[in-house]
Formats: structure tokens, sequence, C-alpha cells
């Protein structure tokens, strides 16, 4: 159960707060994710556990550093496990979208590489299901449940903090990560490289995840930064999801010689979605960085 927050909680509460919904979610996907393939499901469990590790590093200040590190670490790892499986998902999806562009006499030909990637998402499910089933998640599981229901040991220094400090230490907590953000946007050059949008995006969900946590106490202006910012992340997200399909169809294609043409067809249609992403993107970031949003965070 997600705990009340109160009339004025402190980083304390509203970590254990965010950490809880975050947890729920986790649970609540969980019987989803191991009975079938169910791709929304596994996207929402995936996310879960995201969230969580951010969460887990925003508010490390205010929970046990030691714990809290230990739960991060293997939550990277139940992530990886099924970020595998969410990711050809994604790759699937959008192989078909481009295949489904191909003239009629090439859709065949693909149909070697949509085999391959069956193969390969049953590989990941397979390692994924046993992740699920080890004594590791269910250590897991039990860190997680005690931080979201009682919290982790506070440091005395926490507790003994002002309510007015309080408010400061949580804006404080969307200003660190914005300004990591933006500095990560200032360093780009006019061509960045697909890494360094890579890298934008992930700062981008982390900024998001942080305004959403705050939200509850810092209200609606708090609320509206993170959907702005939910833009940036979500073209950056499919701008990398071009990047990770390329490289695929390169590794298919040289496995698959029988397939190198329409890989090469497929590879072509991501470089134009990818060259369409990189002009849009400046014009989200735009938005995200008016000061309008961010003045009082």
């Amino acid at each position: 159960v997600v705990p009340d927050l109160g009339a004025h909680p402190g980083p304390d509460k509203l970590a254990r707060h965010a950490l809880a919904g975050s947890v729920v979610q986790l649970l609540q996907q969980d019987a989803s994710v191991r009975l079938g393939d169910d791709e929304e499901g596994v996207h929402k469990f995936r996310v879960a556990t995201r969230r969580l590790r951010s969460d887990l590093g925003t508010f490390i200040d205010s929970l046990d550093g030691e714990q809290a590190g230990w739960l991060r670490e293997e939550l990277r790892w139940l992530g990886n496990e099924v970020g595998r499986v969410r990711d050809n998902h994604v790759l699937a999806g959008n192989l078909q979208r481009a295949i489904d562009a191909l003239p009629a006499d090439d859709v065949a030909l693909a149909q070697h590489l949509l085999k391959r990637l069956r193969r390969q998402a049953q590989n990941a499910r397979e390692s994924m299901l046993a992740a699920l089933r080890s004594e590791r998640y269910d250590l897991l599981l039990d860190g997680l449940v005690r931080v979201a229901g009682s919290g982790l040991p506070l440091p005395e220094d926490a507790l003994q903090r002002s309510s007015k400090r309080d408010a400061g230490i949580m804006n404080n907590l969307v200003r660190k990560r914005w300004r990591r953000l933006a500095d990560a946007v200032d360093a780009l050059g006019d061509d960045p490289p697909d890494a360094a949008l890579h890298d934008v995006r992930i700062k981008a969900k982390r900024c998001r995840y942080t305004a959403e946590a705050v939200t509850p106490v810092a209200g609606e202006r708090a609320a509206r930064f993170a959907v702005a910012v939910s833009r940036l992340q979500t073209v950056l997200g499919d701008h990398q999801d071009t990047v990770v399909a390329e490289r695929w169809l390169r590794e298919a294609a040289d496995a698959m010689p029988v397939s190198r043409l329409v890989a090469g067809e497929l590879i072509a249609h991501q470089r134009a979605e990818r060259a369409r992403l990189r002009a849009e993107w400046p014009s989200v970031w735009t938005t995200v960085s008016a000061k309008r949003l961010r003045i009082r965070l």
C-alpha cells in the first residue's frame, strides 16, 4: 500500500511514497510478465525498475546509503534482464513498420530477419523468467517491500531537518537533475554523435522521474515540467530505437547473407527516421528549457 503523505511531508516521507508507488507497480505486473508475453506488462515492469533506481538515487540523502546502493545495483541487474525482452518488443514493432513499407517482393525476404529476431526474443524471455524464479529476485523484492512499507533507517541529520529546509531540499533535487540535463545539452555540438543524444535522453528520464516524485509537494508546476521533459525523453528514445535497429540489422546481415539486400533497405528506413528525429528534438528542447516551466521549482 502506498503510504499517506500527510499534511507537510519531508523528503523521507516523499521518498517512501515515491518508492512504494513503483513497488506496487512492479508487484502488479509480476504475474502477467511471468504467465505470458504481455508487452505492456513487460514495459510497465521495466519502467518500475528504472523509476525505483532513479528515486533511490534522488533521495539517497534521506535513506540509508549502503542499503539504497545495494537495491540500486540489484535493480540494475533486474532491469537488464527485463530490458532485453522489452528491447526485442520495440525492435520487432520498429522492423515490422519498416517491412510493411517494402516492395512486395522484398517482404518475403524480410521474414528471415523476423525469424531470427523471434529466436532472440525467446532466449531473452527464458533468461528473464530464470531471473524471476531466482532467490536473488526474492531477496530484492523483500528489500523493496521493506523500504516501501517502513523506509530505510534515516541518518541522524535527516531526522533533525526543519520543514522549511525540507522544502528547499526537495526543490534542489529537481534543480540538480535539471542542471545535469542542461549541461549535457549545452555540451552537444552542431552534429552530436548518437551516443551523446542517448546520454541526454537518460538524463531527461531521470529529471522527469525526480519532478514526478516531488509533484505531490511541489504541485502543478512540477507536473507540467515533468510532462515537457517526457516529450524530450520520447523523441530521443525514438531516435535511439533507430540506432539499435540499424546495429541489429547490420549484425543480422553479416550472419545471414541472404538477407543483406532487404537489411540494407531497412537500414535506409532507419536512417531516414533518425534524420527526422534529429531535426525535431531541438524544438522540443526549446519548450522544455523555457524559464516559465522551471521558475519556483
